[in-house]
């Protein structure tokens, strides 16, 4: 007797590969749907890995930026500091890979809103003197033209249109 295949969503009990599925309706707006969910899981996985990048290469800017926000006890800066980029390439590996897109949604949401928390936080308390840490403002990545305003010039804009003018 041979041994027993379980189906997955990919094969049958036979072992055979399954056609790709269309959905229930099998519309052309599901596949569509599909395309643009993948499109944007894909720009969202490629601007967190060269976000990952950049605080990886330039840990010294990486952990003055979180420390200047003021939110984590100065001994916890450090630990947060060196393992937050890592977490963050590990979700953008799980995000262009596809791998459990499930729990990797909800992590990056969960990374989205930290990162929208501590900078509302920041902003509220009018600490605007220091840079998103979204991309580092130095080294290779800093200098490329599609990273340079979101890594450094948008600090400034900010900056300029939170101080009260003199």
């Amino acid at each position: 007797m041979g041994k027993a295949i379980k189906a997955t969503p990919f094969r049958d009990v036979e072992g055979k590969i399954l056609p790709l599925r269309r959905g229930r309706t099998g519309r052309s707006t599901e596949r569509w749907w599909t395309i643009a969910t993948l499109a944007a899981r894909l720009l969202l996985g490629l601007a967190v890995v060269v976000a990952a990048f950049s605080k990886i290469a330039t840990p010294g800017i990486s952990r003055a930026d979180i420390a200047a926000y003021h939110l984590l006890p100065a001994i916890l800066v450090g630990p947060v500091a060196g393992a937050l980029p890592w977490l963050e390439a590990l979700v953008a590996l799980y995000l262009l890979v596809g791998l459990f897109l499930r729990p990797t949604a909800i992590a990056a949401a969960a990374l989205l809103v930290l990162f929208t928390a501590a900078l509302v936080v920041g902003l509220a308390h009018g600490d605007t003197g220091h840079g998103c840490s979204c991309l580092s403002r130095s080294g290779l990545i800093g200098v490329l033209p599609p990273t340079r305003w979101p890594a450094g010039d948008a600090t400034i804009v900010v900056r300029c249109r939170a101080q009260p003018p003199m």
